[in-house]
């Protein structure tokens, strides 16, 4: 999402192309640290069992609904 969005708002700020690509970057790492550590690290052990489904399902809705929010804010703030 930082990588497809960047393009777009980069020249409405008026910044250099360079800089726009190094904020793209920033931005992308940014995020990718932030899902390695809630995917990776913070993953329950492997012999804890079973998830129960309530709460994996509910979790699943919230990121999708989070998700879908933040690309209509980011599409209608386009136009």
């Amino acid at each position: 999402m930082v990588f497809s969005f960047g393009p777009l708002y980069g020249p409405r700020t008026g910044c250099r192309s360079g800089s726009r690509l190094q904020a793209r970057e920033s931005g992308f790492t940014a995020v990718a640290a932030v899902a390695h550590r809630q995917l990776v690290r913070s993953a329950p052990p492997v012999d804890a069992g079973r998830l129960p489904s309530g709460p994996q399902f509910e979790r699943l809705l919230y990121a999708g609904v989070g998700l879908g929010i933040a690309y209509l804010v980011l599409t209608l703030t386009r136009l």
